[in-house]
């Protein structure tokens, strides 16, 4: 009896629906772009789980990047297009920002979203 128990207990562990973070690309090199100008870069957010994947906060390093920070829900095997934002008004010189997403997935609970590049006063030369 003792085996029975222990066999539905893992079977029952094993099966267990969990949801799993994952993103295509989690950072992005802008290159060298001009300053003043807003960008929009982005990000594929997955859910690689058989449960829910909920996104229940979006943080940023600095005010210059923003992002939606509604809590939203990825239904498993679904992909969420999150768009963040880059404002290079204030910016001079290398960058480099994130944006952490917290969810319930408990293996990896948070994901950091990177943009990098160079702020410069001509013409950009990167995207």
């Amino acid at each position: 009896m003792r085996r029975l128990s222990l066999c539905l207990c893992c079977c029952l562990v094993a099966s267990a629906q969990v949801p799993v973070l994952q993103v295509d690309t989690p950072g992005v090199n802008l290159g060298r772009i001009q300053r003043g100008g807003r960008i929009e870069v982005p990000f594929r957010i997955r859910n690689a789980g058989s449960a829910p994947l909920r996104i229940t906060q979006l943080s940023t390093s600095c005010g210059c990047t923003t992002v939606r920070t509604d809590p939203f829900e990825i239904a498993p095997g679904a992909i969420h297009r999150l768009a963040v934002h880059l404002d290079t008004q204030d910016l001079k010189g290398r960058f480099r920002r994130t944006v952490t997403v917290s969810s319930n997935d408990g293996q990896h609970p948070n994901l950091d979203l990177v943009l990098e590049g160079e702020v410069q006063e001509g013409p950009a030369e990167g995207r």
